[in-house]
Protein backbone atom coordinates (compact mmCIF):
# COMPACT_ATOMS: atom_id res chain seq x y z
CA UNK A 1 0.00 0.00 0.00
CA UNK A 2 2.84 2.44 0.60
CA UNK A 3 4.36 2.06 -2.76
CA UNK A 4 1.30 2.36 -4.04
CA UNK A 5 0.62 5.62 -2.04
CA UNK A 6 4.20 6.81 -3.04
CA UNK A 7 3.65 6.89 -7.02
CA UNK A 8 0.72 8.12 -7.29
CA UNK A 9 1.93 11.39 -5.49
CA UNK A 10 5.21 10.80 -7.32
CA UNK A 11 3.11 10.74 -10.72
CA UNK A 12 -0.23 13.41 -9.73
CA UNK A 13 1.65 15.48 -7.96
CA UNK A 14 -0.88 17.64 -5.65
CA UNK A 15 -3.55 15.41 -5.78
CA UNK A 16 -6.18 17.79 -3.77
CA UNK A 17 -5.82 21.66 -3.79
CA UNK A 18 -9.18 22.89 -2.07
CA UNK A 19 -10.27 21.64 0.88
CA UNK A 20 -12.97 19.46 1.63
CA UNK A 21 -16.42 20.60 1.80
CA UNK A 22 -16.78 20.04 5.84
CA UNK A 23 -13.45 22.05 6.42
CA UNK A 24 -15.26 25.09 7.56
CA UNK A 25 -17.22 23.77 9.45
CA UNK A 26 -14.41 21.36 11.18
CA UNK A 27 -12.49 25.29 11.78
CA UNK A 28 -15.58 26.36 13.12
CA UNK A 29 -15.89 23.17 15.63
CA UNK A 30 -12.42 23.44 16.75
CA UNK A 31 -12.60 27.42 17.69
CA UNK A 32 -15.41 26.78 19.67
CA UNK A 33 -13.36 23.72 21.92
CA UNK A 34 -10.83 26.30 22.09
CA UNK A 35 -8.19 23.67 20.02
CA UNK A 36 -4.93 24.00 19.22
CA UNK A 37 -2.61 21.36 18.44
CA UNK A 38 -4.55 19.47 15.37
CA UNK A 39 -3.09 16.01 13.92
CA UNK A 40 -4.43 15.89 10.40
CA UNK A 41 -4.13 11.77 9.84
CA UNK A 42 -3.38 10.88 6.08
CA UNK A 43 -2.62 14.23 5.60
CA UNK A 44 -1.71 13.79 2.08
CA UNK A 45 -0.01 16.82 -0.08
CA UNK A 46 -0.90 19.07 2.54
CA UNK A 47 -4.59 20.58 1.60
CA UNK A 48 -6.33 20.47 5.12
CA UNK A 49 -2.56 21.55 6.96
CA UNK A 50 -2.41 24.26 4.62
CA UNK A 51 -6.35 25.05 5.13
CA UNK A 52 -6.45 24.98 9.16
CA UNK A 53 -2.46 26.62 9.39
CA UNK A 54 -4.05 29.77 7.76
CA UNK A 55 -6.57 29.89 10.69
CA UNK A 56 -3.78 30.01 13.65
CA UNK A 57 -3.90 26.08 14.59
CA UNK A 58 -0.96 24.43 15.33
CA UNK A 59 -0.91 21.90 12.83
CA UNK A 60 0.69 18.36 13.07
CA UNK A 61 0.15 16.01 9.93
CA UNK A 62 1.20 11.62 9.11
CA UNK A 63 1.16 10.22 6.15
CA UNK A 64 2.84 7.46 5.03
CA UNK A 65 3.92 8.39 1.56
CA UNK A 66 7.19 9.89 1.65
CA UNK A 67 6.54 11.71 -1.26
CA UNK A 68 3.59 13.03 -0.09
CA UNK A 69 5.10 14.77 2.93
CA UNK A 70 7.83 15.97 0.51
CA UNK A 71 4.98 17.72 -1.44
CA UNK A 72 3.50 18.79 1.84
CA UNK A 73 6.73 20.46 3.40
CA UNK A 74 7.06 22.54 0.13
CA UNK A 75 3.58 23.66 -0.24
CA UNK A 76 3.69 24.65 3.41
CA UNK A 77 7.39 26.75 3.36
CA UNK A 78 5.98 28.32 -0.39
CA UNK A 79 2.99 30.14 1.94
CA UNK A 80 5.32 30.78 4.83
CA UNK A 81 3.25 28.39 6.99
CA UNK A 82 4.25 26.09 9.98
CA UNK A 83 3.73 22.68 10.61
CA UNK A 84 5.49 19.85 11.91
CA UNK A 85 5.29 16.49 9.46
CA UNK A 86 6.55 13.01 9.76
CA UNK A 87 6.20 10.02 7.49
CA UNK A 88 4.39 7.28 9.46
CA UNK A 89 1.60 4.99 9.08
CA UNK A 90 -1.61 4.88 10.52
CA UNK A 91 -1.99 1.27 11.14
CA UNK A 92 1.13 1.45 13.43
CA UNK A 93 1.70 3.00 16.81
CA UNK A 94 1.33 6.71 16.10
CA UNK A 95 5.10 8.89 16.58
CA UNK A 96 3.22 10.80 19.55
CA UNK A 97 2.42 10.89 22.89
CA UNK A 98 -0.47 10.14 24.90
CA UNK A 99 -2.76 12.69 25.20
CA UNK A 100 -0.70 14.95 22.91
CA UNK A 101 -3.60 16.34 20.87
CA UNK A 102 -6.75 18.80 20.88
CA UNK A 103 -7.93 17.37 17.90
CA UNK A 104 -7.49 14.46 15.15
CA UNK A 105 -8.91 15.37 11.56
CA UNK A 106 -8.71 12.21 9.23
CA UNK A 107 -10.31 12.64 5.31
CA UNK A 108 -10.50 9.40 3.22
CA UNK A 109 -7.36 7.74 4.86
CA UNK A 110 -8.85 5.31 7.91
CA UNK A 111 -11.02 3.26 5.64
CA UNK A 112 -8.01 2.12 3.57
CA UNK A 113 -7.22 -0.83 5.36
CA UNK A 114 -8.28 -4.38 6.84
CA UNK A 115 -10.61 -4.47 10.05
CA UNK A 116 -8.35 -4.63 12.39
CA UNK A 117 -5.91 -2.75 11.22
CA UNK A 118 -9.12 0.15 11.27
CA UNK A 119 -9.80 -0.74 14.65
CA UNK A 120 -6.02 -0.40 16.15
CA UNK A 121 -6.03 3.26 14.03
CA UNK A 122 -9.11 4.47 15.95
CA UNK A 123 -7.63 3.06 19.14
CA UNK A 124 -4.22 5.13 18.77
CA UNK A 125 -6.69 8.28 17.59
CA UNK A 126 -8.07 8.13 21.74
CA UNK A 127 -4.29 7.34 22.73
CA UNK A 128 -3.49 10.73 21.65
CA UNK A 129 -6.47 12.82 22.21
CA UNK A 130 -6.94 14.53 25.06
CA UNK A 131 -9.97 13.91 27.30
CA UNK A 132 -12.62 15.53 25.61
CA UNK A 133 -11.10 15.81 22.68
CA UNK A 134 -12.36 16.14 19.13
CA UNK A 135 -11.94 13.94 16.03
CA UNK A 136 -13.70 14.83 12.13
CA UNK A 137 -13.74 11.82 10.31
CA UNK A 138 -14.77 11.10 6.61
CA UNK A 139 -14.66 7.37 5.53
CA UNK A 140 -16.28 5.59 2.58
CA UNK A 141 -19.86 4.03 2.93
CA UNK A 142 -20.05 2.19 -0.22
CA UNK A 143 -17.72 0.41 -3.30
CA UNK A 144 -20.47 0.09 -5.33
CA UNK A 145 -19.11 2.30 -8.18
CA UNK A 146 -16.11 -0.14 -8.83
CA UNK A 147 -16.29 -2.43 -11.69
CA UNK A 148 -16.66 -6.30 -10.25
CA UNK A 149 -13.41 -7.06 -12.41
CA UNK A 150 -11.30 -4.45 -10.34
CA UNK A 151 -12.28 -5.18 -6.86
CA UNK A 152 -11.94 -8.32 -4.44
CA UNK A 153 -13.53 -9.00 -1.18
CA UNK A 154 -11.25 -9.94 1.64
CA UNK A 155 -12.73 -9.97 4.56
CA UNK A 156 -16.74 -8.54 5.59
CA UNK A 157 -16.77 -4.96 4.55
CA UNK A 158 -13.43 -5.35 3.09
CA UNK A 159 -12.23 -5.05 -0.49
CA UNK A 160 -8.96 -4.64 -2.31
CA UNK A 161 -8.39 -3.19 -5.60
CA UNK A 162 -7.00 -5.35 -8.00
CA UNK A 163 -6.70 -2.60 -11.01
CA UNK A 164 -5.54 0.94 -11.79
CA UNK A 165 -3.87 3.52 -9.43
CA UNK A 166 -4.94 1.96 -6.51
CA UNK A 167 -4.35 -1.45 -6.78
CA UNK A 168 -3.55 -3.43 -3.95
CA UNK A 169 -5.35 -0.94 -1.30
CA UNK A 170 -7.89 -2.08 0.73
CA UNK A 171 -11.06 -0.22 1.79
CA UNK A 172 -13.19 -1.38 4.25
CA UNK A 173 -16.41 -0.13 3.79
CA UNK A 174 -18.50 1.38 7.14
CA UNK A 175 -22.57 0.91 7.61
CA UNK A 176 -24.14 3.29 10.21
CA UNK A 177 -24.20 0.77 12.98
CA UNK A 178 -20.37 0.35 12.11
CA UNK A 179 -19.44 3.79 12.70
CA UNK A 180 -21.19 3.87 16.35
CA UNK A 181 -19.75 0.52 17.19
CA UNK A 182 -16.15 0.65 16.08
CA UNK A 183 -16.02 4.83 17.53
CA UNK A 184 -17.63 3.41 20.99
CA UNK A 185 -15.72 5.69 23.16
CA UNK A 186 -16.55 8.70 21.24
CA UNK A 187 -20.27 11.02 21.64
CA UNK A 188 -20.76 10.97 17.38
CA UNK A 189 -21.74 14.29 16.29
CA UNK A 190 -23.74 15.38 13.20
CA UNK A 191 -23.16 12.19 10.84
CA UNK A 192 -23.59 13.31 7.51
CA UNK A 193 -22.61 12.32 3.84
CA UNK A 194 -20.77 14.66 1.66
CA UNK A 195 -21.27 14.88 -1.86
CA UNK A 196 -18.76 11.59 -2.92
CA UNK A 197 -21.18 9.49 -0.72
CA UNK A 198 -18.85 9.20 2.52
CA UNK A 199 -19.66 9.17 5.70
CA UNK A 200 -18.61 12.31 7.91
CA UNK A 201 -18.80 13.42 11.72
CA UNK A 202 -17.56 14.84 14.30
CA UNK A 203 -17.05 13.08 17.66
CA UNK A 204 -15.87 14.07 21.11
CA UNK A 205 -13.32 11.58 23.28
CA UNK A 206 -15.63 10.20 26.23
CA UNK A 207 -13.45 10.02 29.75
CA UNK A 208 -12.06 6.97 30.83
CA UNK A 209 -14.40 6.40 33.74
CA UNK A 210 -17.50 3.64 33.94
CA UNK A 211 -19.51 6.86 33.03
CA UNK A 212 -18.45 6.83 29.52
CA UNK A 213 -20.46 3.28 29.25
CA UNK A 214 -24.01 3.54 31.02
CA UNK A 215 -24.93 0.51 29.52
CA UNK A 216 -22.17 -1.42 31.10
CA UNK A 217 -23.34 -0.18 34.35
CA UNK A 218 -26.78 -0.87 33.66
CA UNK A 219 -26.17 -4.33 32.64
CA UNK A 220 -23.35 -5.21 34.62
CA UNK A 221 -23.42 -2.99 37.63
CA UNK A 222 -27.37 -2.31 38.52
CA UNK A 223 -26.68 -2.26 42.14
CA UNK A 224 -24.30 0.21 42.06
CA UNK A 225 -26.45 2.33 39.85
CA UNK A 226 -29.50 1.70 42.28
CA UNK A 227 -27.14 2.95 45.20
CA UNK A 228 -26.69 5.83 43.11
CA UNK A 229 -30.07 6.76 41.89
CA UNK A 230 -31.08 6.43 45.63
CA UNK A 231 -28.79 8.82 47.46
CA UNK A 232 -30.58 11.65 48.97
CA UNK A 233 -31.03 14.53 47.15
CA UNK A 234 -32.12 17.68 48.22
CA UNK A 235 -34.40 19.08 46.43
CA UNK A 236 -34.95 16.18 43.91
CA UNK A 237 -37.03 16.81 41.21
CA UNK A 238 -40.02 14.92 42.01
CA UNK A 239 -40.47 17.87 45.09
CA UNK A 240 -39.94 20.23 41.81
CA UNK A 241 -42.01 18.78 38.99
CA UNK A 242 -45.42 18.24 40.66
CA UNK A 243 -45.49 22.42 41.54
CA UNK A 244 -44.88 22.92 38.10
CA UNK A 245 -47.59 20.39 36.25
CA UNK A 246 -50.87 19.13 38.42
CA UNK A 247 -50.11 14.62 38.22
CA UNK A 248 -53.40 14.29 40.28
CA UNK A 249 -55.77 11.74 37.85
CA UNK A 250 -53.43 11.42 34.61
CA UNK A 251 -51.38 8.92 33.09
CA UNK A 252 -47.49 8.93 33.02
CA UNK A 253 -45.06 7.23 30.93
CA UNK A 254 -41.40 7.29 32.22
CA UNK A 255 -38.88 7.03 29.69
CA UNK A 256 -35.23 4.90 30.77
CA UNK A 257 -37.01 3.87 34.02
CA UNK A 258 -34.12 2.11 35.01
CA UNK A 259 -34.80 0.43 38.51
CA UNK A 260 -37.78 2.46 38.90
CA UNK A 261 -37.03 5.07 41.07
CA UNK A 262 -38.42 8.30 39.38
CA UNK A 263 -41.33 5.32 38.29
CA UNK A 264 -42.49 4.90 42.35
CA UNK A 265 -41.71 9.17 43.18
CA UNK A 266 -44.37 9.54 39.96
CA UNK A 267 -46.89 6.84 41.20
CA UNK A 268 -47.45 8.97 44.38
CA UNK A 269 -48.76 11.93 42.00
CA UNK A 270 -50.49 10.27 39.45
CA UNK A 271 -53.36 8.01 38.62
CA UNK A 272 -50.68 5.48 36.78
CA UNK A 273 -47.09 5.54 35.48
CA UNK A 274 -45.73 3.39 33.10
CA UNK A 275 -41.71 2.82 33.30
CA UNK A 276 -40.02 1.76 29.56
CA UNK A 277 -36.81 0.48 30.29
CA UNK A 278 -34.67 -1.59 27.63
CA UNK A 279 -31.93 -2.85 30.01
CA UNK A 280 -33.47 -6.57 31.49
CA UNK A 281 -31.38 -5.99 34.47
CA UNK A 282 -32.88 -3.08 35.55
CA UNK A 283 -36.06 -3.51 34.95
CA UNK A 284 -36.61 -6.94 36.67
CA UNK A 285 -34.68 -5.12 39.21
CA UNK A 286 -38.05 -2.47 39.22
CA UNK A 287 -40.63 -5.33 38.82
CA UNK A 288 -39.30 -6.85 41.98
CA UNK A 289 -39.22 -3.81 43.86
CA UNK A 290 -42.65 -2.86 42.49
CA UNK A 291 -44.78 -5.66 43.90
CA UNK A 292 -47.10 -3.90 46.64
CA UNK A 293 -47.27 -0.89 44.34
CA UNK A 294 -50.73 -1.46 42.03
CA UNK A 295 -50.50 2.12 39.79
CA UNK A 296 -46.94 1.34 38.31
CA UNK A 297 -46.31 -1.18 35.42
CA UNK A 298 -42.98 -1.64 33.49
CA UNK A 299 -42.38 -1.96 29.71
CA UNK A 300 -39.31 -3.03 27.74
CA UNK A 301 -38.36 -0.04 25.41
CA UNK A 302 -36.44 2.84 24.88
CA UNK A 303 -36.89 6.54 24.06
CA UNK A 304 -36.45 6.79 20.09
CA UNK A 305 -39.04 3.27 19.95
CA UNK A 306 -41.51 3.63 23.03
CA UNK A 307 -44.16 0.82 23.39
CA UNK A 308 -47.49 2.82 23.71
CA UNK A 309 -50.10 3.86 21.38
CA UNK A 310 -50.92 7.20 19.99
CA UNK A 311 -52.42 9.36 22.53
CA UNK A 312 -52.65 7.20 25.09
CA UNK A 313 -50.49 9.14 28.12
CA UNK A 314 -50.98 13.18 29.65
CA UNK A 315 -47.48 13.21 29.81
CA UNK A 316 -44.44 11.85 29.13
CA UNK A 317 -41.65 12.42 31.45
CA UNK A 318 -37.34 11.77 31.26
CA UNK A 319 -35.27 12.19 33.88
CA UNK A 320 -31.57 12.05 32.62
CA UNK A 321 -32.06 9.87 29.38
CA UNK A 322 -29.13 8.16 28.72
CA UNK A 323 -27.54 7.45 25.60
CA UNK A 324 -29.92 9.40 23.27
CA UNK A 325 -27.47 12.71 23.97
CA UNK A 326 -26.93 13.35 19.87
CA UNK A 327 -29.49 15.84 18.14
CA UNK A 328 -30.74 12.86 15.60
CA UNK A 329 -32.04 10.61 18.88
CA UNK A 330 -33.28 13.44 20.58
CA UNK A 331 -35.22 14.78 17.90
CA UNK A 332 -36.58 10.86 17.63
CA UNK A 333 -37.50 10.69 21.19
CA UNK A 334 -39.11 14.27 21.08
CA UNK A 335 -41.56 12.53 17.78
CA UNK A 336 -42.10 9.18 19.85
CA UNK A 337 -43.04 11.32 22.75
CA UNK A 338 -45.16 13.82 20.68
CA UNK A 339 -46.74 10.67 19.22
CA UNK A 340 -48.45 9.25 22.26
CA UNK A 341 -49.22 12.30 24.37
CA UNK A 342 -52.54 13.65 24.61
CA UNK A 343 -53.09 17.18 22.92
CA UNK A 344 -52.21 19.14 26.42
CA UNK A 345 -50.18 17.26 27.69
CA UNK A 346 -46.63 17.83 28.22
CA UNK A 347 -43.33 16.39 27.42
CA UNK A 348 -40.66 16.87 30.13
CA UNK A 349 -37.10 16.05 30.81
CA UNK A 350 -34.95 16.63 33.76
CA UNK A 351 -30.73 16.64 33.07
CA UNK A 352 -28.26 18.08 34.21
CA UNK A 353 -27.62 21.68 33.23
CA UNK A 354 -24.65 22.29 30.48
CA UNK A 355 -21.38 22.33 31.96
CA UNK A 356 -22.68 20.69 35.37
CA UNK A 357 -22.08 17.21 33.84
CA UNK A 358 -20.65 15.18 36.76
CA UNK A 359 -21.75 18.13 38.91
CA UNK A 360 -19.44 20.40 41.17
CA UNK A 361 -15.70 18.02 40.67
CA UNK A 362 -16.60 18.36 37.03
CA UNK A 363 -13.16 19.97 36.44
CA UNK A 364 -11.54 17.14 38.56
CA UNK A 365 -13.25 14.42 36.05
CA UNK A 366 -13.08 16.02 32.66
CA UNK A 367 -9.61 18.35 33.39
CA UNK A 368 -9.09 21.83 31.79
CA UNK A 369 -11.17 20.60 28.59
CA UNK A 370 -14.17 20.74 30.69
CA UNK A 371 -13.74 24.80 31.15
CA UNK A 372 -13.82 25.00 27.19
CA UNK A 373 -17.19 26.40 24.91
CA UNK A 374 -18.09 23.14 23.00
CA UNK A 375 -20.98 20.22 22.54
CA UNK A 376 -20.90 18.68 25.42
CA UNK A 377 -23.62 16.25 25.89
CA UNK A 378 -25.74 18.71 28.17
CA UNK A 379 -25.27 21.33 25.58
CA UNK A 380 -26.61 19.65 22.44
CA UNK A 381 -29.28 18.24 24.80
CA UNK A 382 -30.13 22.11 25.41
CA UNK A 383 -29.89 23.66 22.19
CA UNK A 384 -31.56 21.02 20.36
CA UNK A 385 -34.98 21.05 23.08
CA UNK A 386 -34.63 24.59 22.44
CA UNK A 387 -34.57 24.41 18.81
CA UNK A 388 -37.77 22.45 19.10
CA UNK A 389 -39.43 25.00 20.99
CA UNK A 390 -38.99 23.69 24.70
CA UNK A 391 -38.70 25.74 27.93
CA UNK A 392 -36.87 25.57 31.10
CA UNK A 393 -36.35 25.81 34.27
CA UNK A 394 -33.24 25.51 36.50
CA UNK A 395 -31.98 24.24 39.97
CA UNK A 396 -29.59 23.27 42.37
CA UNK A 397 -29.51 19.89 44.01
CA UNK A 398 -27.26 18.88 46.61
CA UNK A 399 -26.71 15.01 46.72
CA UNK A 400 -25.63 13.56 50.00
CA UNK A 401 -23.56 10.00 50.49
CA UNK A 402 -23.84 10.30 53.82
CA UNK A 403 -20.27 9.25 54.24
CA UNK A 404 -16.91 9.20 52.27
CA UNK A 405 -16.89 5.54 51.66
CA UNK A 406 -20.17 5.53 50.27
CA UNK A 407 -19.69 8.18 47.89
CA UNK A 408 -16.18 6.33 47.10
CA UNK A 409 -18.14 3.27 46.41
CA UNK A 410 -21.20 5.26 43.87
CA UNK A 411 -19.88 8.19 42.60
CA UNK A 412 -16.26 7.46 42.75
CA UNK A 413 -16.87 4.44 40.88
CA UNK A 414 -18.78 5.67 38.03
CA UNK A 415 -16.36 9.14 37.52
CA UNK A 416 -12.83 7.26 38.14
CA UNK A 417 -9.72 7.27 39.81
CA UNK A 418 -8.76 10.91 40.04
CA UNK A 419 -12.73 11.63 41.62
CA UNK A 420 -12.27 8.77 44.05
CA UNK A 421 -8.32 10.17 45.40
CA UNK A 422 -10.33 13.83 45.71
CA UNK A 423 -13.13 12.31 47.81
CA UNK A 424 -10.66 10.81 50.04
CA UNK A 425 -8.33 14.26 50.15
CA UNK A 426 -11.18 16.45 51.07
CA UNK A 427 -12.83 14.08 52.97
CA UNK A 428 -16.19 14.91 50.70
CA UNK A 429 -19.49 13.54 51.00
CA UNK A 430 -21.85 15.97 49.98
CA UNK A 431 -21.95 16.93 45.71
CA UNK A 432 -23.54 20.50 44.08
CA UNK A 433 -25.40 19.68 40.65
CA UNK A 434 -27.25 22.27 38.98
CA UNK A 435 -30.15 20.56 36.60
CA UNK A 436 -32.61 21.47 33.76
CA UNK A 437 -35.77 21.03 33.56
CA UNK A 438 -37.42 20.99 29.53
CA UNK A 439 -40.86 21.20 29.18
CA UNK A 440 -43.62 21.54 26.37
CA UNK A 441 -46.91 21.46 25.86
CA UNK A 442 -48.22 19.37 22.81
Amino acid sequence: MKKGWNKLFEERGIIFEKPHEDMPMVAKFLKKRHSEKVLDLGCGSGRHIIYLAKKGFEMYGTDLAVSGIKLCRKWIKKLGLNAKLKVASFTEKFPFKDGFFDAVISTWTIHHAKEKQVKFCIKEIERVLKPNGLIYMSITSTFKGRPVEEKKKIEPHTWIVTKGTEKGVPHHIFTKRMIYDYFNNFEIINLHKDKHDHWCFFGIKKPETIENRWDILYRDYPEVYDEFANVKKKPKWIDIIPKMFDFKGKIVADIGSGSGVSTFALAKYAKHVIGIEPEDSMRKLAIKKSKKIKNVEFKKGWAKKIPLKRGSVDFVIGATLVGIHTPQNIKQFVREATRIVKRGGYIITIDIAPKWYGGELAPIIFGKARKAKGFEVEDILDETLTKLKFRHRDYYQIQDYGSVKKAVRTYGFIFGKKTIDYIKKHKKTKIKWKLRIHYKEV
